[in-house]
């Protein structure tokens, strides 16, 4: 509930006590990373999302979590392999595609950065997902123009 209001440390504190009563629950150390990437202390949230990958190897969400934390730390490399290994647990996670696009836009490698909005466009539109679907089309649309950079 504190991480919906706002209240990151807050949402800290509780996450740490349910690490304590529940120490193998991926989840918990995966909220609290997102906590603490939420307050700016990606080592930290890296390190949560390190301890929930060693309990729970086959979540999605968890390595789009840590690549997006791998990035905000300008660990690119680490953050692609990350989106990479969220996109083969879960195929059809547009996040991932859409996040990595976003990180290829980034390092301005156009073509790699279209590829991944494409993938994600297409898979918004096929969840029902239009504002996202709208959103990716859009940077398309930018990428797609002679002055994307601009």
């Amino acid at each position: 509930a504190r991480d919906s209001l706002g209240d990151y440390q807050g949402a800290i504190e509780d996450y740490n006590q349910a690490i304590k009563l529940e120490p193998n629950n991926a989840y918990h150390y995966n909220n609290r990373g997102y906590s603490r990437y939420k307050l700016g202390d990606y080592k930290g949230a890296t390190k949560d999302y390190n301890e929930a990958i060693e309990l729970n190897c086959n979540d999605a969400i968890i390595f789009n979590n840590r690549a997006m934390a791998r990035e905000k730390l300008n660990d690119n490399e680490g953050a692609i392999k990350d989106y990479n290994r969220a996109i083969q647990i879960k195929p059809n996670y547009a996040n991932s595609y859409k996040n990595k696009g976003q990180l290829y836009y980034g390092l301005n490698n156009r073509q790699d950065a279209i590829l991944n909005y494409e993938q994600a466009a297409n898979l918004y539109l096929n969840q029902g997902d239009l504002e996202q679907y709208q959103k990716a089309i859009n940077k398309l649309k930018k990428l797609e123009s002679p002055w994307w950079r601009l």
